[in-house]
């Protein structure tokens, strides 16, 4: 089965809702960092059209392709993703993960 990573950056106050709702679709195991951006506000907010706020979380979520869908649903309604300025959430494919990581994911370890 292929994985995918989804990396959901969000507002602070966000996390604990989105985790409980992945949860009820069987993830677990998510990882949250704090995030502070460094960027020239101006330039930011040109670019982006969005409202400078350097304090974030991010959530990282390992999930099988099949279900990539159903998250992003989930992240979107409960982090309010359509709402400007809220947060952002994107996939990354694992296919060409090396090391560690691709034993784990392969199964191997």
């Amino acid at each position: 089965m292929h994985q995918k990573l989804i990396v959901t950056i969000i507002k602070k106050g966000y996390i604990k809702n989105m985790l409980e709702e992945a949860k009820k679709i069987g993830l677990e195991g998510q990882t949250v960092l704090e995030g502070r951006g460094t960027v020239n506000v101006h330039m930011y907010e040109s670019l982006s059209g969005l409202t400078y706020d350097p304090s974030r979380d991010v959530m990282l979520n390992i999930v099988n392709a099949d279900l990539v869908d159903d998250v992003l649903e989930i992240f979107k309604r409960v982090g309010e993703l359509e709402e400007a300025n809220t947060g952002i959430s994107f996939v990354l494919n694992l296919d060409d993960v090396e090391g560690l990581a691709s034993l784990v994911l392969e199964g191997k370890s």
